[in-house]
């Protein structure tokens, strides 16, 4: 049969035995996807790009971060870390890092639209609810050149055991700024 269908199509016995090992190869390939629904389901995205919520009404998005002064964390995002500030008022700013939004505000009560809801600073010396990351290239880099920009890390940059570096410092509000490198 093998012999019928090589001399049909007029392949050499390379151009056959390449043949067999792409279809072995693909079968493989098949076999191993129904094999693992697991796989398939990390990776199949439910939701289509037309039917996501916010498609084509999406502006962009942001970080929020309560600030005790607005003036003083500006500053500090601007100066140390590099932000462009595209809005400023006495009671909001905008800045922007590369694709990162950042809105600063002072603590706000409760509203008509928020009601009940205060969005204030709970961060204590040991404890906060922000970590902003910033995932670089080369950790040990950017410390230097932060470092040498007045940013103040709590330590130097280690290696988790996941491996990559990191190292991390506060802003004046004491939220966690995190360079990581994977």
């Amino acid at each position: 049969m093998l012999a019928s269908f090589a001399e049909r199509e007029n392949m050499s016995c390379h151009k056959l035995k390449f043949t067999f090992v792409v279809l072995a190869v693909v079968f493989a390939a098949c076999h191993y996807e129904s094999a693992n629904p697991e796989k398939q389901r990390r990776t199949e995205n439910p939701v289509s790009k037309s039917s996501k919520p916010l498609s084509g009404r999406l502006v962009h998005t942001a970080t929020m971060l309560v600030v005790t002064d607005i003036g003083e964390s500006v500053a500090f995002y601007r100066d140390k870390l590099g932000f462009d500030v595209r809005e400023q008022e006495a009671h909001i700013a905008l800045l922007a890092r590369d694709s990162m939004l950042l809105y600063l505000i002072p603590e706000s009560p409760p509203t008509p639209d928020k009601p009940s809801v205060t969005l204030g600073i709970t961060n204590t010396r040991e404890q906060t609810s922000v970590n902003l990351v910033f995932r670089v290239n080369d950790c040990r880099a950017a410390y230097a050149e932060m470092s040498a920009n007045g940013v103040q890390f709590l330590t130097p940059p280690q290696q988790p055991s996941w491996g990559g570096w990191r190292v991390f410092a506060r802003d004046p509000n004491g939220y966690l700024i995190e360079i990581e490198e994977p």
